[in-house]
């Protein structure tokens, strides 16, 4: 399902990012799958590259320091779950950019009418 661009496999920055494969048609998109991320505490981005590549949206997990076994299980959980209700309930108008409130790399944040962003805010957001 996920093209895997930067596996964290590699000196430098514990991260991974990926991208929905080019020959599926999951039906719905990474805003949405952010989306459902966040309704289980998570903020996981989805966002555009630059202008020469604004055709590739990613999801990128940035893995902080005391990130333990426990809560990866439960990341990773609740991301077969957002996947499995998305592929069991087929989005019919998926989300822009601009509507899930995403970052974007022109250096422009997008707002969801009548939310303010918060600078700084914790990546994990749900209490446990």
């Amino acid at each position: 399902m996920f093209d895997i661009i930067h596996g964290g496999t590699h000196n430098g920055l514990p991260a991974v990012c990926w991208a929905l494969k080019d020959d599926l048609d999951p039906r719905f998109n990474l805003y949405d799958f952010s989306d459902r991320l966040r309704m289980h505490g998570w903020l996981v981005p989805a966002y555009s590259m630059p202008a020469n590549r604004a055709d590739l949206v990613v999801q990128r997990v940035l893995v902080r320091h005391g990130f333990s076994p426990d809560l990866v299980r439960l990341f990773l959980e609740n991301m077969r779950c957002s996947l499995t209700h998305l592929e069991k309930h087929p989005v019919s108008n998926s989300l822009s950019e601009s509507e899930a409130g995403c970052y974007d790399h022109s250096g422009r944040r997008h707002a969801q009418p009548g939310r303010r962003i918060r600078r700084g805010a914790p990546s994990r957001i749900a209490a446990e």
